[in-house]
């Protein structure tokens, strides 16, 4: 049985989870301003520490040729303001590969921080994304502003329609610019700010494919 098991797997390519640097939604819980960033602020930025996070991770890259974040084929990146300053502070000065926005990578919509920027607010707010695919694609109301709590709370089959995204396109190696909420739902674990986690995209014969997470 293992071995027909292993014979219906097939890896078919490498995803770095990049989880977000640290934003004025995910200060010390309980305080004042915590809570008005999480309940009353729409698209909440990064903080100076989360900028700093992203920085650090930048200098990284830009310190180690070897590094496999300097190989991805093409950066996806959830369209919230925290991710975009994350991938922006990240990829352009260290290596910029293509950067491209995607909705499905965008946070679990449960607060009004997890709510998105209509296109022309989004531009506004950072011109440079104009020049990154699938922006041009996005509808004006991008976020699941439909869906109900419920549904994103547990978005598993928004999950299935981002891996079998990931498993259509042609790169072999994708950076994801994401969130704790979706990732935790992908993999079971839950990142720190600006925490790397390495998986394998894995088909299995019959069912969705998976992303696994390497040891």
């Amino acid at each position: 049985m293992a071995k027909d098991l292993a014979r219906e797997e097939r890896t078919t390519k490498r995803i770095a989870l990049l989880r977000h640097g640290q934003g004025y939604h995910n200060m010390a819980r309980g305080g004042i301003s915590w809570l008005g960033n999480v309940l009353f602020t729409q698209d909440v930025t990064l903080d100076p520490i989360g900028q700093k996070q992203a920085d650090t991770l930048c200098e990284r890259i830009r310190a180690h040729p070897d590094d496999p974040l300097r190989r991805v084929d093409v950066v996806l990146c959830s369209p919230l303001s925290r991710t975009i300053e994350t991938a922006t502070r990240v990829f352009v000065p260290a290596h910029h590969p293509p950067l491209e926005l995607s909705p499905l990578c965008s946070e679990r919509c449960l607060s009004t921080c997890d709510r998105g920027l209509p296109q022309a607010a989004l531009i506004a707010r950072w011109p440079h994304v104009k020049e990154w695919a699938g922006l041009a694609e996005m509808p004006e109301v991008w976020w699941p502003a439909t869906r109900s709590w419920l549904q994103e709370y547990d978005p598993t089959d928004r999950m299935r329609e981002l891996t079998a995204m990931l498993a259509r396109r042609p790169e072999q190696t994708i950076a994801l610019v994401g969130h704790a909420g979706i990732f935790a739902s992908l993999t079971g674990r839950r990142l720190r700010n600006c925490e790397v986690l390495w998986c394998d995209l894995v088909d299995v014969e019959g069912s969705p494919a998976v992303l696994v997470p390497r040891a």
